[in-house]
């Protein structure tokens, strides 16, 4: 690395530092397109959180263009937004301030230019890491990472909420978003050379979350990469009032999916997971723990019937979380359903 560029990384990490302006505890987040117009905001595309990634539970007013939370713990955080970046793809990226996060004193932040800047830091940061324990890197890497830098300085010479800022913070986002892939997947070929080899003989995506997204574009790149994917099964949208399930659902489609996965040959795992986050509008408001039980047995043993050639069962997924509803369920209760729901899949499979 030049000295240049170590200076240019010098100012960044310097710019984290920079006062802020004191108000209430709130954070203002614009989104500004690469033409200078304000972009519409999905609310559910768009988190903060704590720098250990629990959700702050506070209302936020959506805009177009903005996006204002108030009442925020008087704590660091960090910021989540799904964006579409010309050029790289449609992404959940994070923001925390190069590491530090972010305290809620009344700033208003321009969430591609904090983004790319986070971006550019982590890669950075690995990259510079793997360097010293002796790993290489392709001439290309070096190449993107001075792109992002350059394109990122002119950010951030640039005025908040202008054009240019977010013109600059998407060019840098197209350079340091291929490189920090390559940054990981090289190293990560390196260690598996250095111990041996790989320790698992299954790489597992998660494809039909990505597949309902991106379609055949995430089916071809997913071909060479994995040899196992996963398929999540929803109960909650699954289950029929009725007690009949439904495995055809909107882009919930399992039959379509497995016949995808074995089409490409693939080992298919199906996760019928909790996810007890949310109720279906028909289900008791506050089940008690039997019915959950019985309601998540039911399930899973249907699943397992339903789809007798599949071997590979993830039988418990998120069964509780700071982002939960029913908060009430006690680690023994967790423990207990757990059980229950994997002993349902092997009496059947």
């Amino acid at each position: 690395m030049s000295k240049d560029h170590i200076g240019m990384v010098s100012v960044l990490l310097v710019a984290l530092s920079v006062t802020l302006p004191l108000s209430a505890a709130s954070l203002s987040f614009r989104f500004i397109g690469a033409d200078g117009n304000p972009l519409y905001v999905r609310p559910g595309g768009f988190w903060v959180s704590d720098l250990t990634h629990k959700p702050v539970a506070y209302a936020a007013s959506f805009s177009t263009g903005l996006v204002t939370f108030n009442s925020l713990p008087d704590k660091p955080l960090l910021f989540s937004a799904y964006l579409e970046v010309p050029g790289y793809g449609n992404l959940d990226f994070i923001a925390a301030n190069g590491g530090s996060g972010f305290v809620p004193q009344g700033q208003t932040l321009d969430v591609f230019y904090e983004v790319a800047r986070h971006r550019y830091l982590a890669a950075n940061s690995v990259w510079q890491q793997a360097l010293t324990e002796g790993y290489t890197f392709t001439s290309d890497v070096s190449t993107q990472m001075a792109s992002a830098l350059t394109s990122l300085t002119l950010a951030q010479n640039a005025a908040p909420g202008s054009k240019n800022r977010s013109l600059y913070s998407q060019q840098s986002l197209q350079y340091s978003g291929p490189a920090s892939e390559s940054i990981v997947v090289q190293r990560g070929r390196q260690k598996l050379d250095r111990q041996g080899g790989l320790r698992s003989n299954q790489l597992v995506s998660t494809f039909a979350f990505y597949e309902a997204r991106e379609g055949q574009q995430w089916r071809d790149a997913m071909n060479p990469l994995f040899n196992s994917g996963v398929q999540y099964v929803p109960w909650q949208i699954c289950t029929q009032p009725n007690g009949s399930y439904n495995w055809s659902v909107g882009s919930y489609n399992l039959d379509g999916t497995i016949q995808r996965l074995q089409q490409m040959d693939k080992k298919i795992r199906i996760q019928p997971g909790m996810w007890l986050n949310w109720l279906p509008s028909w289900y008791p408001s506050h089940p008690t723990v039997e019915q959950l039980r019985t309601t998540l047995v039911n399930f899973t043993r249907a699943a397992a019937q339903h789809y007798p050639d599949v071997r590979y069962w993830q039988a418990v997924s998120e069964a509780t979380g700071s982002w939960s509803n029913l908060g009430y369920l006690t680690p023994e209760n967790i423990v207990s359903i757990s059980t229950s729901v994997c002993q349902a899949v092997r009496e059947v499979n």
